[in-house]
């Protein structure tokens, strides 16, 4: 019985640890390395000295917070679970059809925790055709950048 029960046990581990791994896998191959970099950053580094001129900003939240505030210069595209799924979404269309893959694309959301869409989203337009050294996510968010007092748009792009 307790020879049973070590083989049963061991057996438990090896099938669980395949089965995690390949989850692991299966993640990993959907999405693209990208870089981070504070709104500070961006916002002293990048946005000032060139006034938001011919930066592609993607701002990736809701139509309704997009059109009550946002970084000037910056296009919408809400992205949602269902949406950035796929390489081939209604997101990654939207981002190949508005962006070009060859220059730097500079992704944020809300702020706070985004954790989920703060490396789904970046790592989907990665993956797309960015790639790591092209796809920049503005870390802190829509957030940060009030705070920072930069540029601010409203309504429709």
């Amino acid at each position: 019985m307790k020879k049973n029960f070590k083989s049963i046990l061991f057996s438990s581990i090896v099938l669980f640890s395949l089965f995690a791994g390949s989850c692991k896998k299966d993640n990993a191959e959907n999405l693209g390395p990208h870089l981070k970099m504070s709104m500070s950053d961006f916002y002293n580094d990048i946005y000032k000295p060139r006034d938001g001129n011919n930066l592609q900003i993607l701002d990736y939240r809701s139509d309704i917070d997009f059109k009550a505030g946002h970084i000037w210069g910056a296009k919408n595209f809400e992205a949602t679970a269902q949406n950035t799924k796929e390489n081939n979404g209604p997101f990654a269309t939207f981002v190949l059809a508005n962006f070009d893959t060859s220059r730097p694309i500079f992704l944020y959301g809300k702020g706070g925790d985004d954790l989920y869409f703060g490396n789904f989203v970046p790592g989907r337009v990665s993956k797309i055709g960015f790639g790591q050294q092209n796809t920049i996510f503005l870390t802190g968010g829509w957030d940060a950048w009030k705070d920072l007092g930069g540029p601010i748009g409203t309504g429709a792009q």
